[in-house]
């Protein structure tokens, strides 16, 4: 005696592939069945500053970056209209840490940047480059760099 079953619609099967297919993404994208929460890239400023002089081993990587102002200068007839804040030591010292705001970001900091942060020991949050040797952070607002009381 054979035994019959009753046909399913396609509707069910479509409904239980598509729960199993639900399933198994929430599997696989965590663990404990929630979401995970995105862990954060930018450092704590407090907590992780790194001082200028040790820039250049973090090439590449996002920072935080602490050291006096030793010399700061709008070179508006250069290509791109920057502003260099060196850090640690002056320009033309290779021993420097330059922080780089281009001319169209200078309407972002009031006053301009090389008054405002001469003299002063800021921290600058961004990804160290190497230009010509030397590390660099470029910023474009204000939010980028904290002086440091």
């Amino acid at each position: 005696m054979a035994h019959h079953r009753p046909q399913r619609s396609s509707h069910y099967l479509l409904t239980l592939l598509l729960a199993v297919l639900l399933l198994s993404l929430a599997a696989c994208g965590s663990s404990g069945g929630t979401a995970a929460a995105p862990t954060a890239t930018a450092p704590t400023v407090t907590d992780q500053a790194i001082p200028w002089d040790e820039a250049t081993a973090h090439i590449g990587e996002t920072v935080t970056i602490e050291g006096p102002v030793a010399g700061a200068m709008y070179s508006k007839g250069s290509n791109g209209s920057p502003t260099f804040l060196n850090v640690g030591a002056d320009y033309p010292d290779e021993s420097r840490f330059t922080v780089v705001i281009w001319g169209a970001d200078r309407g972002h900091f009031e006053p301009a940047p090389e008054d405002q942060f001469s003299g002063q020991t800021i921290r600058v949050t961004g990804t160290v480059v190497e230009y010509q040797g030397m590390p660099q952070i470029e910023v474009a607002t204000p939010s980028d760099i904290e002086i440091v009381e």
